[in-house]
């Protein structure tokens, strides 16, 4: 509903705002509610404290007449008895109010000088409506403010309000200043002798104050409120560079001064708030707040922004790998963590863990740090949590995967340090004793002589020496595996420490199987089972797949019955066992965990799903048979290198992932942004849907050769560049012409804000509503919106969104959609072969096809 001749203005005698406006149909919205707020226009008609007020509340009716009178209304005429009706209720027509029949029957419009009546036909009677310019005064109000009204028309309900942009106006309220008086004091002071010819005292149109001022008194006010108004309205001049007090026509003024594009759909209080923060966003041009604010800005819409500079692939550029955390709950579900436990990233190596005899869980990793390869660590107690990550070495040595174990009540940290002078390999190792740690000390030949002191270097006729495991079993012996290098290749040698000494002047190497090299030439993974008193070595070696013959790395693991280090008491080497028809995998980087009933549990990085991922089986120790291996992590990223081990009752799982972090900004808090730089650069990996099935969407971490368009033209689909930003956008509609134009308008005024050597792409994350409904009859009051999902019918077609359940007579259970307003019958034909099922018939097992 449209109101017209809206007009608000400065009354002389000030602090007053006069407004005046023409409803053109008083009968079918006869009321008007008149809201008033300060620095933007209202835009509800409820009242909020002293920040909106309903000012007026005016309706256009007035009163009711007999329904007799109709046909002299129809005839043209105004009849006495209508007339005394007018007079009777204070409305009395002159003798020259004319009739005009609007509509036979139901409207008439009486025009009495400048009085105008609509004549309405009712239910049971004549509604007598005004048809006049309507008028409010609104008092009170403040000197050189401008105040700003919104007119909300209703029909008979005043809370049922009619909002229209167009029903609204604004006025500056000048201040009496006495203008008129202060010429008054300053004539000479006969004028003011002879001036005393006053009003007539009965004349309601004199205020009180006018009764008692002579005429020349009284004629000076016709100036002086004039002077009254230039005056104020100068001094209000003075807030016009003041952007919350300016008049809200004048912001685009204000605006052209900083070079802002005034959008005059918002409200004027959005209009002061953008050009308040356009210097600040003029500032940060080019990063990502500054992106999404502009299109939130002009369009509304929800954005994601992405930089596909991690999407372009790079040669030398691995995929990093942060440490992240899962626990076993009791319901026998793994946690799914939000964030990493450590940022301290690595492109390969399991972290460790140990626990002291105080109870403070210990965790060891390598990462890059200044460009240096170093030890780091952090600790972990139940009542404080982890604490901050702290380097346990600072050298110019290469230095990588870390092990740890306690010895006897000491903790031993050993970890694999390369001299690249020297181009060796050898093992260092700290310990921590009495809250400090010791000097780092060099795993030499001679410290395994009893008496000894430890090595601070190596000497060079020493072995190279790499990739330690240490374990401690169940005496409280130190047990310390690594890979040697001898005239053979790298050997797994090990020995054990009994708390004070060495046991073995010469460490044992691990034996042939059957006169056959065991193969191990990655980090082992070794377990002492406190309960049989037995070491068992877990590694990943190459062996043939039954399905295709290619070599794919597969866990092996052999069982030491004693804990006597010299015996030569290894079983044989055994094979994780994997399906026959489908071994064609990688099974690498194995972890096991004694679980509460003796069995072990082992963990895995496996590529038999989508990607790298951890996979976990049992092996039952009495009768040496594992169980089907289960999947943990199933997202596409790259999950590696798990470490379980158990605090209080709590099963934990370590593991590396290149999985991309989001973060909210402290500072731009409504803006999320998503780190795609630990996916890494990796060959394409076929067999991992998940991934693939991510391009061209703002979670794509894939690696693509930089788009160079064609004939070195780029349009939006030419995405994978480092120059590019994507921004895409959520609409809230489902028009294609509003998200057309809308579109159009952010590509055109997003790159204001951004670099100049910077292209956006722009894709449309458009929502579709798919309704549905249950039971037989999709016509039912009961309908409802259960909730909408995207299905591409040309992948397998699986509903995964909201549902409920109905069964009917024939016992299936039924899920339709529909389109609104468009019913699509009744069921199908069951007696039919085959049945019409091409709505979709949910159950479970259904798939597309079937």
């Amino acid at each position: 509903m449209r109101l017209e001749n809206i007009k608000a203005f400065s009354h002389p005698f000030g602090n007053r705002i006069d407004l005046e406006w023409r409803n053109p149909d008083p009968v079918a919205y006869s009321g008007t509610v008149v809201m008033r707020r300060e620095k933007t226009h209202p835009t509800t008609a409820t009242t909020l404290d002293t920040i909106q007020i309903e000012v007026a509340n005016i309706n256009a009716f007035l009163f009711n007449v007999a329904l007799s009178h109709q046909s002299d209304l129809d005839n043209g005429l105004i009849s006495g008895g209508l007339r005394g009706e007018f007079l009777a209720n204070d409305y009395p027509l002159s003798n020259q109010a004319g009739l005009t029949v609007l509509e036979i029957g139901n409207r008439w419009r009486i025009t009495d000088q400048n009085t105008n009546y609509i004549i309405s036909r009712e239910n049971g009677d004549l509604g007598v409506y005004s048809d006049n310019l309507l008028s409010v005064e609104d008092s009170n109000l403040k000197s050189e403010t401008v105040y700003y009204y919104t007119l909300f028309p209703y029909q008979a309900n005043a809370e049922d309000t009619v909002f229209d942009n167009h029903n609204r106006a604004s006025a500056l309220a000048s201040g009496p200043y006495d203008m008129a008086g202060q010429m008054y004091r300053l004539l000479p002071k006969i004028y003011h002798r002879y001036d005393t010819v006053l009003p007539d005292q009965s004349d309601p149109r004199v205020s009180a104050e006018d009764k008692l001022n002579g005429q020349l008194r009284r004629f000076l006010d016709l100036p002086g409120s004039q002077l009254d108004q230039l005056y104020s309205f100068a001094k209000a001049m003075l807030k016009l560079y003041d952007l919350n007090e300016i008049e809200g026509r004048l912001l685009p003024l204000l605006a052209k001064w900083v070079g802002w594009n005034t959008d005059f759909t918002r409200e004027i209080a959005r209009q002061r708030n953008e050009i308040g923060y356009a210097p600040a966003i003029y500032k940060r041009v080019g990063i990502i707040p500054t992106a999404e604010a502009t299109v939130k800005r002009i369009s509304g819409w929800e954005t994601q922004t992405k930089e596909f500079l991690h999407n372009v692939f790079l040669s030398n550029r691995p995929e990093r790998l942060n440490i992240w955390e899962k626990q076993l709950g009791t319901d026998g579900e793994w946690s799914q963590p939000t964030d990493p436990l450590s940022l301290n990233f690595a492109y390969e190596g399991r972290v460790t863990a140990a626990t002291d005899g105080e109870g403070t869980l210990w965790l060891f990793y390598h990462t890059l740090r200044k460009d240096r390869w170093n030890i780091w660590y952090k600790s972990y107690r139940e009542e404080t949590g982890w604490t901050p990550s702290q380097p346990l070495t600072n050298n110019a040595l290469i230095e990588k995967y870390p092990t740890a174990a306690m010895r006897g009540d000491v903790l031993c940290v050993f970890w694999s340090a390369y001299d690249e002078a020297n181009k060796k390999w050898h093992l260092r190792y700290r310990e921590w004793q009495d809250a400090a740690w010791s000097p780092v000390y060099a795993l030499c030949e001679s410290e395994f002589t009893p008496g000894n002191d430890p090595c601070f270097e190596v000497a060079e006729n020493e072995p190279e020496r790499k990739q330690p495991w240490a374990v401690r079993d169940g005496t409280a012996g130190f047990w310390l595996f690594w890979l040697e290098r001898s005239s053979n290749g790298w050997q797994l040698r090990y020995n054990r420490h009994d708390g004070s000494v060495w046991q073995l002047t010469t460490p044992a190497t691990f034996p042939l199987d059957g006169g056959v090299e065991p193969g191990v030439f990655s980090a082992p993974f070794t377990l002492s089972n406190e309960a049989d008193t037995t070491v068992r070595v877990f590694w990943a070696r190459q062996e043939s797949a039954a399905t295709t013959g290619q070599r794919r790395w597969t866990v092996a693991y052999r069982t030491k019955a004693s804990l006597d280090v010299s015996a030569s008491d290894w079983s044989s080497i055994n094979l994780l066992p994997k399906p026959p028809a489908e071994d064609d995998y990688d099974d690498l980087e194995p972890a096991a965990l004694v679980n509460t009933d003796g069995n072990i549990e082992l963990f895995l990085s496996s590529n038999r799903g989508d990607g790298w991922s951890i996979w976990r089986t049992l092996l039952d120790v009495d009768t040496n048979n594992w169980q089907e291996a289960e999947r943990i992590t199933a997202e596409p990223y790259s999950q590696r290198d798990p470490l379980p081990f158990r605090t209080a009752d709590i099963v934990r799982m370590l593991y590396r992932s290149n999985e991309s972090l989001s973060y909210t900004s402290e500072v731009y808090r409504a803006t999320q942004t998503t780190d795609f730089r630990y996916a890494g650069s990796t060959t394409v990996d076929v067999g991992n849907a998940q991934k693939i099935a991510r391009r061209s969407s703002f979670d794509d971490f894939q690696g693509y050769t930089y788009d160079v368009g064609v004939n070195g033209k780029r349009t939006n689909d030419n995405r994978y560049a480092r120059d590019t930003i994507g921004l895409f956008l959520i609409p809230d509609s489902v028009s294609d012409e509003a998200i057309t134009r809308k579109s159009n308008i952010i590509a055109s005024e997003v790159r204001r804000f951004l670099p100049i050597q910077v292209r956006a792409v722009f894709r449309i994350e458009q929502v579709f509503y798919d309704y549905v409904y249950t039971y037989e009859d999709p016509l039912a009051e009961s309908q409802y919106l259960i909730g909408d999902e995207m299905v591409d019918t040309l992948l397998s077609e699986v509903y995964h969104g909201p549902a409920e359940e109905y069964t009917d007579l024939a016992g299936f259970r039924w899920l339709r959609t529909w389109q609104p307003g468009q019913p699509s019958g009744t069921l199908p034909d069951l007696s039919s072969l085959p049945p019409d099922l091409s709505f979709r018939l949910f159950w479970n097992g259904v798939e597309e096809g079937e």
